[in-house]
C-alpha cells in the first residue's frame, strides 16, 4: 500500500455525539478533514475510510497526519513530523581540508563522463562543491586520520550534500527509468526527493586510495547498484571483506568517539550516515534553501547571501580542533 498524504502535522479537536457513526479519512486527501469525503476513490484507491461510532458525547483529538496507530485518534505520531531546519552556517566545503588532512575529493556527479557516474549526466553544475554538515565532517576527518595512520590510506570522498533538486534529477535519468526496481520498496536503492541523509548533508560516500595511489579493492566501485554492494555480501575474497570491514569499523569508532549516532548503510559499502530516526527530524535542503555558493544542481537567485571565506576558515578550525582532541 502507498503512504497516506499528511493532511496536517497537528491533530484537530472535534466534538462527537454519542452513538453517531463517523467516517475518518485515512488517505489524507479529503477536503473535509479529519473526515472522509470520498477522495480516496480517485486519489488513493488503496485506502478506504475508517468507520467508527462515538462512545460518548464530548471533544476528542483526531489525527490529521495519518500516521497514528490508534485510528482515528491522535497518538502523538505527528511529533516525529515536525522537522527542524538545518543551520546553513554548519555546512562546510570539504575541499577546504585538502592539503591538511588525508582526504581527496572526487565529486562524481558533477562529471557527466566520470567512469563511476552511472547516471551518465552531470547531476551537479560545474561549480558545485562537496558540502558536509560539520558533524559528518568531523567524523570523516577523524576516520581519515585513523586509516592514514594504520594503513597509509587516503580517504576519497565522492558525495555528501545532494539537494532535493539533485535527487529529482537523478530520478529522471534514463538508467533509473530503465530500472524502476531501484525505486521500489522494500529493497529501494534510491531515496525519493527529500528522503535520507544526503539532502541534509548528513550522508557521505567514500572509497580508499593506498600509499601508491591505487584504489583499494572493495569488490565493486562506488555506486554499483548490485547485490555485491551490500555489506552482508560474502562472495568476495578475505582481503576485500577485510577492506570493507576496516573502513566500516573506522567510521563507526570515530562516530562513537564523537558521540554521534551513525549508520553504515546496509545496501552500500561506501555510504555512512546519521540514522533515519535522527535525519527524519530535520528538513531536507533544496537549492532554493541555499546561498548560491552551496547550490548543487539549479542555480537560483534567491537573495540568500553567501558566507564569507572567513566563516569557513573559522568553522574548519573548529572541526580540526575537535578531531585533534579525539584522535
Amino acid at each position: 500500500m502507498t503512504q497516506p498524504k499528511i493532511a496536517e502535522k497537528t491533530p484537530i479537536k472535534v466534538t462527537l455525539e454519542k452513538g453517531k457513526m463517523y467516517a475518518f479519512c485515512t488517505c489524507g486527501y479529503s477536503s473535509k478533514q479529519p473526515f472522509c469525503d470520498g477522495s480516496h476513490r480517485e486519489d488513493a484507491p488503496d485506502f478506504k475510510s475508517h468507520k467508527f461510532e462515538a462512545e460518548k458525547d464530548g471533544d476528542v483529538w483526531l489525527c490529521q497526519c495519518k500516521q497514528t496507530q490508534n485510528q482515528p485518534f491522535c497518538d502523538g505520531a505527528h511529533k516525529d513530523l515536525l522537522m527542524k531546519k538545518i543551520n546553513l552556517a554548519d555546512l562546510i566545503p570539504m575541499d577546504i581540508f585538502i592539503g591538511h588532512e588525508p582526504i581527496k575529493i572526487d565529486l562524481v556527479y558533477a562529471q557527466k563522463n566520470h567512469p563511476h557516474n552511472i547516471f551518465n549526466t552531470a547531476l551537479y553544475h560545474d561549480k558545485a562543491r562537496l558540502w558536509a554538515h560539520k558533524n559528518i565532517a568531523a567524523i570523516t576527518l577523524l576516520t581519515a586520520r585513523k586509516l592514514n595512520k594504520s594503513h597509509g590510506y587516503i580517504l576519497e570522498i565522492q558525495d555528501c550534500l545532494r539537494t532535493t533538486n539533485s535527487q529529482q534529477a537523478m530520478q529522471e535519468t534514463e538508467i533509473v527509468k530503465a530500472n524502476p526496481q531501484w525505486c521500489e520498496e522494500p529493497d529501494r536503492l534510491l531515496a525519493p526527493p527529500g528522503a535520507g541523509g544526503h539532502p541534509r548533508a548528513m550522508a557521505i560516500d567514500v572509497s580508499l586510495i593506498d600509499a601508491a595511489e591505487n584504489i583499494v579493492d572493495m569488490g565493486t566501485p562506488f555506486d554499483t547498484m548490485t547485490e555485491q554492494s551490500h555489506r552482508n555480501y560474502e562472495g568476495f575474497s578475505k582481503t576485500i571483506l577485510e577492506n570493507r570491514k576496516h573502513l566500516e569499523n573506522s567510521f563507526s569508532q570515530s562516530a562513537a568517539r564523537l558521540n554521534h549516532p551513525f549508520l553504515p548503510l546496509p545496501s552500500e559499502w561506501w555510504d555512512f550516515r546519521f540514522p533515519p530516526e535522527f535525519t527524519k527530524q530535520i528538513e531536507p535542503l533544496s537549492d532554493a534553501d541555499l546561498p548560491p555558493q552551496m547550490q548543487m544542481t539549479d542555480k537560483i537567485d534567491n537573495n540568500i547571501p553567501n558566507f564569507p571565506q572567513e566563516h569557513f576558515d573559522k568553522l574548519a578550525q573548529e572541526i580540526i580542533n575537535i578531531v585533534n582532541e579525539n584522535i
